[in-house]
């Protein structure tokens, strides 16, 4: 999919949103970096800034509302930043 998005001069970004259990693992992160770094997969890892327990659900593992608009925040600075 990489190699298919490059050769139609497009780019992909993958985007690793952190669940609770991530947050208490590290090593799951690692994991992924290391992967992503060997397929050459362009990734936005925003687990440092949103392993926050005020930022999740209490229920379930995923980003709470606050969470999401934080994420939405850091994407979209990020895509800014692509198209200078």
């Amino acid at each position: 999919m990489i190699l298919r998005a490059k050769k139609q001069d497009t780019e992909i970004r993958f985007v690793i949103l952190p669940q609770k259990t991530i947050c208490a693992n590290n090593q799951i992160n690692k994991y992924i970096a290391e992967i992503s770094k060997e397929i050459k997969m362009n990734t936005l890892d925003f687990t440092l800034e949103l392993c926050d327990p005020k930022l999740f659900a209490i229920q379930g593992s995923h980003l709470n509302s606050d969470g999401y608009e934080k994420l939405s925040k850091m994407i979209n600075s990020d895509f800014k930043t692509l198209q200078k």
